[in-house]
């Protein structure tokens, strides 16, 4: 904008940071034109270079979906299915460690894989997981040969002793209503 508050055109060549045009905050971007079509628009810079010469309508012009799914040669049969098998065998494996085989949760006895989480006994796991990010429990807790201070709980008994200090089967009767 301009100080009478009118829009400006960025120009070819001109780079702003995400926040500046409403894009992401943490990544610079470039006004490029498509080179088939020479529609303008703001790329990605990826390493001081645009992420890509054309633009969506282009690019799926020019490439169809023969590179997408299985018809791509690096295709290895679905990374999210791979994935989340692998997040579920290392799920297990911590639970079935702090846990017993079959797993369950200390306080209820709750048995169901998909209600059972870890539980940090001495109530770091917010200091934790701005130490090593989210999502790297069960890996972190298998490459450190599963230390002690932890546990499994159900997520309602992990939830309660979070916001309430307590957990309701541990205190029978003590109700917030």
């Amino acid at each position: 904008m301009t100080g009478s508050g009118t829009l400006v055109d960025p120009c070819i060549g001109q780079i702003k940071q995400g926040k500046d045009i409403g894009f992401s905050i943490y990544h610079k971007w470039i006004w490029q034109a498509c080179i088939d079509c020479d529609k303008e628009r703001w790329v990605l810079l990826k390493n001081g270079k645009p992420n890509s010469l054309r633009c969506n309508l282009c690019a799926t012009k020019r490439y169809g979906q023969s590179i997408r799914g299985e018809n791509n040669p690096r295709w290895k049969g679905g990374e999210v299915k791979v994935r989340a098998d692998y997040n579920r065998r290392q799920k297990l494996g911590a639970l079935k460690h702090y846990g017993g085989d079959p797993p369950k949760c200390a306080c209820c006895k709750e048995t169901h894989i998909e209600f059972l989480s870890i539980d940090h006994i001495n109530g770091n796991g917010s200091r934790e997981r701005r130490k090593m990010g989210y999502g790297y429990l069960y890996g972190y807790l298998k490459k450190e040969g599963y230390p002690s201070g932890y546990r499994v709980l159900c997520l309602n008994c992990n939830l309660s002793l979070g916001h309430y200090g307590y957990c309701p089967h541990q205190k029978e009767g003590v109700s917030l209503l």
